[in-house]
């Protein structure tokens, strides 16, 4: 009977620690799974993180895009009427070299 006895409380110790392995186990998955949720909102915010500072650069480079069209069309109109008012300086020392060039034919001789 002893060995009877024996191998009893062997298997109801064994039992015990397979209940107890098995709590350890269940409690080691919910503990994975949380983490693994937590991990998954991390990367799903990183994510949408990502995507808002994508649209805002592209945003920015179509803000920098005008800006810079709206410089070049300046600048180009600055330079229009830079070669505006220098042809018109143009002509009109042509005009006053003419009139400079009538006057020393018009002039009597010395």
């Amino acid at each position: 009977m002893d060995a009877v006895a024996t191998a009893t409380a062997n298997a109801k110790a064994a039992k015990a620690d397979a209940r107890q392995t098995e709590k350890e186990a269940q409690a080691a998955k919910v503990e994975t799974e949380a983490r693994m949720a937590e991990a998954k909102r991390a990367v799903n915010a990183a994510a949408k993180e990502a995507k808002v500072n994508d649209l805002k650069q592209q945003q920015d480079m179509k803000q920098l895009s005008i800006e810079m069209a709206a410089d070049e069309k300046m600048c180009g109109d600055r330079v229009s009427k830079w070669q505006q008012k220098a042809v018109a300086f143009q002509t009109e020392i042509g005009k006053l070299k003419d009139e400079l060039s009538q006057l020393k034919a018009a002039a009597p001789a010395k």
